[in-house]
């Protein structure tokens, strides 16, 4: 191989280059500079390189984008030699180096071209098949004819190009293979142009019928993929006839053509100035050159890194770099070495020559270098390596010296095009034993280093050292820091430094894309994500390229994990020599918030990782990271006890979560209710009235927090000076208060504006787009659902609106961290209504965020139900062909559809109300894509063609297409999991394939049909979504038929009794998914796959009935104590069920319930608790969210409590006593023990420690604080806790002392709440603290 990859930009370049409305040319420019000619005997054999812990990890660095950064060291070079850039520190310690003036009209240094090149490289052939004389014919073209095109235009032309990078690649390989092209002109993409002009030179034999017929299809293929071809016989080299010879001048016309013939003209290396402009734009490359070629040398034994001495020559036949990229190259190596070892490594003494030429001998590079000019005559033997650079010239042209050993000469020159892949390096995982374990720490300097150089940030945050440093010590860290404190720099700059594969777990597409294209931001290309936005083919070959190793980086989803090829694709890694750095699991909450509700995959995550990522060294899990900007500290727990990390990992939280950059701000949203007092009438009084809210938050209240008058002024696009917004819906559409209806409602309020307003909702084929002009600010204001709620990185963010509140203070909190991440002013609103309630009594608000709640837990007896039929019998959905088709054209194409069959149409839909891709024409497949507003013209054409040919390909001849569409296909039933079980031997395993859905929704239609045959199974389905119980389902029925038809239905009270019974009984894919997952916590699933969109296979394993009770009791043991898990031993045999699977999973699922659903729901009682106080105090608000994250006993209280299982007296008055009448520290306690009362709600102690700090503090509602005082009694003595009414008598009487010790008004309200709770339990034997107390009070 003699292509090589490595190619370095300033920072001031780049930023010029990004503001250039030729943005993209220039990018492309650059990553052409990247790759590069490298020539050399031991460089370029077979031979395996050497691998090596610091030279791998520089070798990637080098790599990591094409370009990328220089070092900061090289950067302060440019900065301190030319004076033309400046650096300057924002004030979040960004590090920028931007030209003191504008220089984009330098931009054109880019393009590299000598006007001293006159002479062919000696070692230059022309290789032909054509029977014309042989290859003299190209050789004068080459030399004479083309550059009457211009001065050294053949410096443009391209040899000897295989043609399979010009047609099709599988086109090229079958049809032309070996073949090659004469001359190929390519640039850069631009307007209006074509991607290249190939010229072939055609002798005789192109006149000949096979031949003819030959270069026909070459030049369809050739011109289906971009290129145009313009064939000159032999006969017509010397007088070109004038149409072929306008194809070629046309195409020269091209930009990139126009910037060479200047830069040949006028050379740059003719004036000062322009030289030193030359040397920032192109000496980085150069330098980026010589230290790849360096390190491949160290790596292929050319240069013997323990010699004492080594004598190097560089020949700079133009731009001055091998001084400084020596220099920055022994720098780096030093600061791996001390933070591997805390030792600087041994290199040789370097005895440094440079040779450079007349033209180049004033660079300012080499102003303090000793050089001496190039002469052929020179004898370079006398050096142990000897580097002939150049970065004007491609090896085309300029031979090497005369005098020189081919061995240890090693030749670089640019290159036209390569077809080479970027490939990075591997080596075990390393250990870095010296990394600062704190920002004091003695090796800070060498970390700093690498942060600065990668990412141009000046210093490190709070907590960023510490997840640091364990990761790069191996370790396994679960980090919590706050919203845009850098979370995401800590783990890519872990990975960066060592010579693996990262693969990045997150939670939604979203969020993948954007750290996606913050790391390209960062010039670290060598990255890819891997999702359900991507078609089949797109996602296939970017799961190949990252297995081998042409990506540092991948993004992939957790039920990633669980598809079949994807683990098959990792799991070969190791067999190429390759293997995983880390294994990073991002918004790491999302394991134990979002596990247990709907995406069992993650909780299966750690096994699979182990299982399936190589970390290099046999017998040693690869580390992982834990990484979340919001989480409790039971949550974090969590994530350890799932992913399976609690003996070897890290918790690491920061001092406090406060951003004091954000304001939050409870707005009041009064609605009157018009009619009675119906679900209808109240939901869209206070629709109606929270949009109006909003407007006025917008117009006056937010005005007010800027100071300034206009809305639509306030959020003109301009730029990164932009004011942008985040509007958080909790629906996309179907509701007043959804994305669509928010984003017309102000489209047309704001009409000045309504360009710069888009909507987001997680689904549908523009959600790409949309994110990208968000972030480039070409929109300011975006309408979403959480899906953008998470981890997305952008700085202008000035507010965030929440129409409803979220569903826990962790949502909210996470949500409004999109703003003020450049540390500037954010004002974060929650809109709430609560003077108006529906008739159960809720809020709008508490309704809405319930039916998420419940759409994920739909009840103890309906998820052991669904759970016992599959252990009685194996059914498949009968899925109607239209649903199908629909969902692998979502598999193949990434864009979600909806058909909708008309009379002559098939209206293909997105799957959000208002979008369109056009339609389908019934009788004959005709497209149109009339009405599109999804995509473009192309992408809408090619969606459309594509549903089209499946139609063709999978409808028989001999039904119509409407019937077809409509007909379901059935798979017959099979026995129970259960049943098969039975029939195996104990121990034994076996796979069987199940259906992610059962045939539940289409027995529903079945029964449904001959009372209303517009129920088909898209409806139920669809009527099946947010049920908090069996009888919503019966409501939701009745609505979305009422939607469909515009004809209300009653059903009779046996129908409803009979689609109740029904309605427990279908199984939808995240119920199955629940179910495999709770079978493998028994251990009768050893493993499971998902193939999309519709199956799932399982390996079954036969065990004994005390081998499922022990892995029952094994789970239970990592929520409670080991003698609480015990309790399962007698707890499970006595339930009703009548086998001990059974048993366990009825257990299981109450235990789920116990642990996770109570928690969700108390997380929603302390937001709406929180909202409905902040309507009167704000600032009450705020500390209850700093509280809730800032609470510095939740650790200490955790571990006192042995995780909430103790609650001895003593430690409720350890804890009194430690806050003693310090108010903020009363409010740290509160917050505490109310976070930790989330998951543990039955803690006597947690309960009235919230009590106690409560009644001090005042401000709550008394009925609340009532409940703690109620709820700590009921759980010390009520639940046969072991605390008799007397020992119960003496902590009361004690808790009272202490309040009456530290306020008189606080303890006359403790004796109200003592004589509630005497009434509510009748407490007779509870008689000394009543009769004291209340004799005193009176």
């Amino acid at each position: 191989m003699t292509d090589y990859f490595s190619g370095q930009i300033l920072q001031g370049v780049k930023n010029i280059i990004n503001q250039s409305d030729k943005r993209d040319f220039w990018l492309q420019v650059c990553k052409n500079l990247s790759a590069f000619y490298c020539k050399n005997n031991l460089l370029n054999s077979d031979d395996n390189e050497q691998e090596h812990p610091i030279f791998t990890v520089i070798d990637n660095q080098l790599s990591r984008g094409l370009p990328t950064l220089t070092s900061i060291n090289l950067e302060k070079l440019f900065a301190e030699t030319f004076g033309l850039t400046e650096e300057k520190i924002s004030n979040i310690g960004a590090i920028t180096f931007d030209f003191n003036e504008d220089a984009s009209e330098f931009l054109r240094c880019l393009i590299i071209a000598d006007s001293r090149t006159t002479e062919l490289n000696r070692e230059m052939t022309f290789q032909t098949w054509e029977e014309h004389g042989g290859s003299d014919v190209e050789k004068e073209f080459f030399k004479n004819i083309f550059t009457q095109n211009g001065s050294r235009s053949n410096q443009l032309l391209q040899l000897q190009r295989n043609i399979s990078s010009v047609v099709e690649k599988n086109i090229g390989e079958d049809l032309f293979q070996f073949q090659a092209i004469d001359f190929l002109l390519e640039f850069p993409e631009a307007e209006n142009f074509p991607k290249g002009l190939v010229i072939e030179i055609d002798g005789p034999q192109h006149d000949e019928e096979p031949q003819i017929i030959k270069d026909k299809l070459r030049d369809h293929f050739a011109n289906q993929n971009g290129y145009q071809t313009v064939r000159i016989k032999t006969s017509e080299v010397n007088a070109i006839p004038p149409a072929k010879q306008n194809q070629i001048t046309q195409y020269l016309l091209h930009p990139y053509s126009q910037y060479f013939n200047q830069n040949i003209s006028n050379p740059l290396f003719n004036s000062e100035t322009e030289l030193d402009y030359l040397q920032l734009f192109l000496s980085p490359f150069g330098m980026a050159r010589v230290q790849k070629a360096l390190i491949k040398a160290i790596k292929k034994n050319l240069i013997d890194i323990e010699r004492e001495n080594l004598s190097i020559a560089i020949i700079e036949r133009d731009l001055p770099c091998g001084k400084s990229a020596i220099d920055d190259l022994l720098l780096q190596i030093e600061h791996l070495s001390i933070l591997q070892n805390g030792e600087k490594l041994k290199t040789p003494k370097i005895d440094l020559t440079i040779y450079n030429t007349a033209e180049f001998s004033k660079c300012k590079l080499n102003k303090n270098n000793k050089t001496l000019l190039f002469s052929d005559e020179i004898d370079f033997n006398q050096y142990d390596l000897t580097i002939d650079i150049s970065i004007l010239n491609y090896s085309t042209f300029l031979n090497k010296p005369r005098n020189i050993s081919p061995n240890k000469t090693i030749i670089i020159r640019s290159l036209h095009y390569t077809e080479e892949k970027r490939k990075f390096n591997f080596y075990p995982t390393i250990g870095y034993t010296n990394a600062p374990s704190h920002r004091e720490h003695e090796s800070i300097e060498s970390l700093n280093f690498f942060l600065q150089s990668f990412f141009r940030k000046q210093s490190f945050r709070e907590g960023q050292v510490e997840i640091l440093s364990k990761a790069l010590k191996k370790r396994n860290p679960i980090a919590l820091l706050p919203t845009g404190a850098g979370k995401s720099l800590t783990y890519q700059m872990a990975s960066l430094l060592q010579p693996g594969l990262t693969i990045v777990v997150d939670p939604i597409k979203a969020l993948m894309k954007d750290q996606d294209e913050n790391l390209k931001n960062a010039s670290i290309d060598g990255t890819v994500y891997i999702n359900s936005s991507l078609s089949a083919a797109k996602r296939e070959e970017n799961i190949k390229r990252y297995s081998e190793g042409e990506f540092l980086f991948a993004f992939v989803s957790p039920e990633r994990f669980v598809i079949e090829e994807f683990r098959k694709s990792i799991a070969s890694i190791p067999s190429y020599n390759r293997n995983f750095a880390y294994c990073v699991i991002d918004e790491a909450h999302c394991v134990s918030e979002w596990g247990h509700d709907f995406r069992t995959a993650y909780l299966k995550l750690g096994d699979n990782s182990r299982k399936f990522c190589f970390s290099g060294h046999e017998g040693e899990f690869i580390p992982t990271l834990g990484l979340t900007g919001t989480a409790s500290f039971d949550v974090l727990s969590d994530v350890q006890r799932e992913v399976g990390l609690q003996n070897n990992s890290d918790i690491i939280r920061p001092e406090k979560l406060e951003r004091e950059e954000l304001k939050f701000k409870i707005k009041n949203v009064t609605a009157t209710l018009v009619g009675g007092l119906t679900e209808w009438n109240v939901k869209n009084a206070v629709y109606g009235a929270t949009k109006n809210m909003l407007l006025n938050t917008l117009k006056i209240d937010l005005m007010g927090e800027f100071n300034k008058n206009s809305f639509s002024d306030f959020i003109q696009a301009r730029g990164e000076d932009s004011n942008c917004g985040l509007i958080f819906c909790p629906h996309a559409g179907g509701t007043g208060i959804s994305v669509q209806d928010i984003a017309a409602f102000l489209k047309a309020s704001f009409p000045d504006v309504a360009n710069l307003i888009e909507e987001y909702h997680g689904s549908g084929g523009n959600n790409n787009n949309i994110q990208d002009a968000f972030k480039e600010n070409r929109i300011t204001l975006l309408v979403a659902t959480k899906a953008f709620g998470m981890g997305i990185d952008k700085p202008n963010v000035r507010f965030t609106v929440h129409v409803t509140h979220p569903i826990s203070i962790e949502g909210f909190y996470q949500e409004a961290g999109r703003a003020g991440r450049d540390r500037n002013k954010a004002v974060c609103y929650i809109l709430h209504c609560n003077n108006l309630k529906l008739p159960n009594g809720n809020t709008v608000a508490r309704d809405i965020q319930d039916s998420f709640l419940y759409n994920s837990f739909k009840g103890r007896i309906y998820e052991k139900n669904v759970t016992y039929d599959l252990l009685d019998r194996i059914t498949f959905p009968y899925t109607p062909i239209k649903n199908q088709v629909e969902q692998e054209i979502e598999e193949e194409t990434a864009n979600e559809i909806s058909i909708n069959i008309g009379d002559i149409y098939l209206f293909i839909n997105g799957s959000q109300f208002g979008q369109k891709y056009g339609r389908i024409r019934i009788t004959n497949l005709e497209i149109s894509t009339a009405g599109n507003n999804m995509l473009t013209a192309a992408e809408a054409v090619s969606l459309l063609e594509a549903i089209a040919l499946k139609i063709r390909t999978h409808k028989p001849a001999n039904i119509d297409l409407i019937s077809w569409l409509n007909s379901t296909q059935q798979t017959q039933q099979q026995p129970g999991l259960e049943q098969l079980m039975q029939n195996m031997p104990v121990n034994e395993t076996q796979s069987l394939t199940i259906g992610l859905e059962n045939d539940g929704i289409q027995r529903v239609v079945d029964y449904l049909q001959p009372y209303y045959t517009e129920f088909d199974y898209s409806l139920v389905k669809k009527s099946t979504k947010f049920c908090r119980n069996d009888n919503d389902f019966v409501k939701n029925l009745q609505k979305n038929f009422k939607l469909k038809t515009n004809v209300e239905i009653n059903f009779t009270s046996t129908q409803v009794d009979d689609l109740i019974s029904l309605y427990t009984k279908i199984r939808l894919d995240n119920d199955t998914l629940k179910t495999i997952y709770r079978l493998s916590i028994l251990g009768v699933i050893e493993d499971y796959t998902i193939q999309y969109p519709s199956l799932s296979t399982v390996v079954c394993k036969k065990l004994s009935d005390i081998e499922i009770l022990d892995n029952l009791e094994k789970y239970v043991e990592r929520y409670l104590t080991r003698i609480s898990a015990q309790k399962v031993r007698t707890d499970v045999p006595n339930r009703p069920q009548n086998t001990m699977l059974r048993k366990c999973i009825d257990y299981l699922v109450d235990f789920t319930y116990d642990k996770v659903f109570d928690k969700r729901e108390k997380a929603l009682d302390n937001i709406e608790e929180a909202v409905v106080a902040g309507l009167t105090d704000t600032a009450g608000f705020t500390r209850t969210v700093n509280d809730y994250f800032d609470s510095q006993y939740v650790e200490e209280l955790y571990n006192a409590t042995s995780g909430g299982d103790e609650f001895d007296f003593n430690i409720l008055f350890t804890y009194i006593n430690k806050v003693g009448d310090d108010i903020n520290l009363q409010q740290q306690l509160r917050g505490s023990a109310n976070r930790l009362l989330e998951s543990n709600p039955d803690n006597p102690v947690f309960s009235w420690l919230v009590y106690y700090s409560s009644i001090l503090l005042k401000g709550r509602d008394n009925k609340k604080v009532q409940e703690y005082l109620d709820n700590g009694f009921k759980y010390y003595y009520n639940e046969g806790n072991g605390f008799s009414y007397e020992d119960i008598d003496k902590a009361i009487e004690k808790l009272s002392l202490e309040i009456q010790k530290h306020d008189k008004e606080s303890y006359s309200n403790h004796i109200k709440q003592l004589e509630t709770l005497q009434a509510k339990f009748a407490l007779n034997k509870i008689s000394s603290f009543n009769q004291k107390f209340l004799e005193y009070y009176v």
